[in-house]
Formats: C-alpha cells, sequence, structure tokens
C-alpha cells in the first residue's frame, strides 16, 4: 500500500478542478439518495407488514383447531389445551354465518360465540377499541364498528340475527362497537355469549374452533402445532396463523419483493453515474497517470487507486444514505402530516382510517444487505474506467 500516498497526491480532485468536483458530488448524492429511498421505503413496507401480523395473530391466535364437528370431544381438547399452555393462551369459539337484519336491510354476517372472560385475556395485548362495554349475555351483543358505520348502529340499539339452518331468530341489544384495525372484521363480525350461539345455531358440540398461543414452554407456534398434533389430529385441524392467512401474506410478501427489485434499479444508475464520473476523471487526470507510470506503477496498482476512490465515495453516499432513510422512515408520520395540506392529501388524518401512524420497522439485516448490495454496484461500475485508465501508453500521454 505504498504506492497510495503518491497516487492520492497526484489524483487528488480539488475545487479548481470543476468539472470532476461536481461529477463526484453528484455521484455521491445519487447513491445517497437512492440508499435512503430503499431504506424509507423497506422500512415503512415492513412496519405495514408487522402490524398486519401483529393484528392478525391478536384476533386469531397463533394457532386455529378446528375440525369435525362429530368426531371429537371437545371438554377433554379444552382440557388438554388449557394444561398444555394454560386458560389465558386458549379461547374456545362457536362461530358460523348469519342473516343480520335492521329494518329493511339484510345481510350476512359471521356470528361468533365467545367466553368473555378467557376472550378478554386472549386479545388482552391486541389494541381492540371498545366503545361501550364488553357485556355480552343472552339478549346483548357487540358489534364491529364498519357494520355499525354501514347501518347507522349505535350503542343501545338493536338488531336481529337469524340462523339460515334452523331459522330460529333472535333480536340483540348493542352494548359495545369494537374496532380491531382490520376491515373484513369489524365489517362482519357479530360477537354474543357463546351458549346463545349455540341455542341459535343449534350447535350440539361445545365449541366450533380453538384459537391458541404458545406458552414459554415452547419456542414458536410449529414447536406447539406438533406437539398438539400427536393428540389431535385426524378428528381436528390444526391451522397456524401464517397458513391460514397465506394469500395476504404472499401478497404482501411479493409486494415488497418487487418493490425492492424497483428501487433497485435506482442503485444501479447511481452506478452508472459514478462509471461516468470516473471516466471524466481518467481523461481529466490522463497527464497525472502518465507520471505514475513514469514512476514505476504497474497497470494494477493504478486500476485500484481509481477503485478504490470509487469505493470510498461510494461508502460516503452508503453512510449518507443510510442515516438519512433512517432519519426520514423514523419521522415519516411527522413529515408527511406536514405535506398533506400543501397537496390536499388524507393519508394518516382522514376519517375511518384503519392506521393512525405509518408504522416503520427498521432491520438492521436489510440495511446491510442494502449497503453491500450498493458497494457491489459501486465496484463493478468502477472497474472498466480504472482498467481503461490504467492502459493508457505513458509516453504518449506526456508527449501529447
Amino acid at each position: 500500500m505504498n504506492f497510495l500516498r503518491p497516487a492520492i497526491r497526484y489524483l487528488w480532485i480539488t475545487r479548481k478542478e470543476s468539472r470532476p468536483f461536481k461529477k463526484t458530488g453528484w455521484s455521491i448524492l445519487s447513491i445517497a439518495l437512492s440508499i435512503a429511498t430503499l431504506v424509507v421505503v423497506m422500512s415503512i413496507m415492513m412496519g405495514f407488514e408487522e402490524m398486519f401480523t401483529q393484528k392478525l395473530i391478536g384476533i386469531d391466535g397463533q394457532l386455529t383447531i378446528d375440525g369435525f364437528l362429530d368426531k371429537r370431544n371437545d371438554d377433554d381438547t379444552l382440557a388438554l389445551l388449557d394444561k398444555t399452555v394454560g386458560q389465558d393462551n386458549v379461547s374456545p369459539i362457536t362461530e358460523s354465518q348469519a342473516v343480520l337484519t335492521v329494518g329493511n336491510q339484510v345481510t350476512l354476517v359471521m356470528a361468533t360465540g365467545i367466553i368473555p372472560a378467557r376472550e378478554a385475556k386472549f386479545t388482552q395485548k391486541m389494541p381492540i377499541t371498545i366503545t361501550g362495554n364488553r357485556i355480552m349475555d343472552d339478549s346483548h351483543a357487540v358489534i364491529g364498528k364498519e357494520i355499525a358505520k354501514k347501518y347507522g348502529l349505535k350503542v343501545g340499539g338493536s338488531l336481529s340475527l337469524m340462523s339460515p339452518l334452523t331459522g330460529q331468530e333472535k333480536t340483540l341489544i348493542i352494548t359495545g362497537i369494537f374496532e380491531t384495525g382490520l376491515y373484513h372484521v369489524d365489517a362482519s363480525t357479530i360477537m354474543m355469549d357463546i351458549t346463545t350461539a349455540r341455542n341459535l345455531f343449534d350447535i350440539r358440540n361445545p365449541f366450533t374452533s380453538f384459537k391458541v398461543n404458545p406458552s414459554r414452554a415452547f419456542k414458536d407456534r410449529f414447536q406447539l402445532k406438533a406437539a398438539l398434533s400427536d393428540k389431535l389430529v385426524p378428528y381436528y385441524r390444526i391451522l397456524t396463523w401464517d397458513e391460514k392467512n397465506r394469500s395476504l401474506l404472499e401478497a404482501l410478501h411479493l409486494e415488497r419483493v418487487m418493490m425492492t427489485l424497483v428501487l433497485s434499479m435506482m442503485v444501479i444508475l447511481a452506478g452508472f453515474n459514478m462509471s461516468s464520473t470516473l471516466t471524466i476523471l481518467t481523461i481529466e487526470k490522463r497527464y497525472e497517470i502518465g507520471v505514475l507510470k513514469t514512476l514505476g506503477f504497474s497497470q494494477r496498482e493504478i486500476t485500484w487507486i481509481f477503485v478504490l476512490k470509487a469505493m470510498i465515495w461510494g461508502s460516503i453516499g452508503a453512510l449518507v444514505g443510510v442515516v438519512g432513510g433512517i432519519l426520514i422512515a423514523l419521522n415519516a408520520h411527522d413529515l408527511v402530516k406536514m405535506i398533506e395540506p400543501i397537496f390536499g392529501l388524507h393519508i394518516v388524518s382522514g376519517e375511518g382510517l384503519y392506521f393512525k401512524e405509518i408504522p416503520v420497522s427498521i432491520e438492521p439485516k436489510s440495511i446491510i444487505l442494502i449497503v453491500l448490495f450498493s458497494l457491489m454496484v459501486t465496484l463493478f461500475s468502477a472497474l472498466i474506467p480504472s482498467r481503461r485508465a490504467a492502459k493508457q501508453d505513458a509516453v504518449e500521454v506526456l508527449s501529447s
């Protein structure tokens, strides 16, 4: 590395050399902007993915257990689950479609019978907002926010539910309106006491399914599923939350992958900009390159001098981009609120939106991969102009 000191002295860019100096600044800025964009977009998309995941798990649990109603013993199963993971991690439910009648309007909804005390403990970490209270007995129910909005229902009002199988009908008083943050749940779910649901739908089994979370004795949902499979299969089906919501999760993952690929093109374009900057620099510094060759510098050494300069520029751009991207991502909510009035948008403050702030999740592994990718692009973009500079003939350059 003894060749670096004289090389840096000869090839250093000063403000007097305005063209390469400005081009270098633009190259560093383009790398920084491309990386900052990637960091911001990936952090927000990861944040949304984690937000949806937490909501799905909070409502349905990490495992859902259901199966053939005529070939199982739900009381024994509930006792087994309570013993395995504890009562706070198990919520048995009875679900069935029902016909909702409000005035002269009729629609299908999902009527869910729960044990209120168990469900409250099971979802205690889930930010479910309830207007009114959680009273659920033989004549009371709690409905989703979107159902209430659609039909103009309020706490204290009433609704009629009818079983499409038995034709039985029941009028229930609304004691609360809940909001989970998932539209398909808030627009289709009515919760009631489990005994009321059994009687309305004439369900003989105690429960139709169980929502289960792993306890501390299990590392994750897959270990718990394996432990329960030996005891419950084939009369029960055990689904993890990601198996149950596979289509949604695959759509979110595909969206994140495609967005990453598209935004990665910005980094590649920044690499082309770096390559053009190095090409201009080799032209501007051809006399200095000739001097270095007469001093005994080999082609490989001159090549690595330019590559090193490009990597330094790329590292500076990556550092600025990562820091800037993280700062923008962490303050995304405030920044969006600032620009909303300017463009007349309602991104985080609009009525009825299902997120009150922009979720952000900064993943160190993703940031490291972004930086490594940008440095790899910088390296490859520097090789061609650097090798071309090293192949210049010293005699021809100095005599011109």
